[in-house]
């Protein structure tokens, strides 16, 4: 199926924001800097990554639209996280 892996991606995103942040929402004291920098410092790392290979390893021409996500495929990732994260929390509380 074609959108199996946004589904897939967009649940690990789900749990990895779930994981990062937990712990921050838990505790009464704790502030949500350390997740939320973790979360925003991982993905900044990760474009600045592929843009730097981007520039050093252009890529050829068949290959520079090959990831311009459809509508379809943001959905998808969004569908995944939705459910993920909402089975994860209705999990936690014992509910599902």
């Amino acid at each position: 199926m074609r959108l199996s892996k946004p589904i897939l991606i967009g649940s690990a995103m789900a749990f990895a924001m779930l994981y990062f942040m937990h712990d921050s929402i838990m505790s009464g004291t704790a502030t949500l800097t350390s997740g939320l920098g973790t979360l925003v410092a991982l993905h900044v790392a990760v474009v600045l990554l592929f843009a730097s290979l981007v520039i050093i390893f252009p890529p050829a021409r068949r290959f520079a639209a090959a990831h311009r996500p459809s509508r379809e495929h943001m959905l998808g990732m969004a569908l995944g996280m939705f459910v993920a994260a909402g089975s994860l929390h209705l999990a936690m509380h014992g509910i599902l």
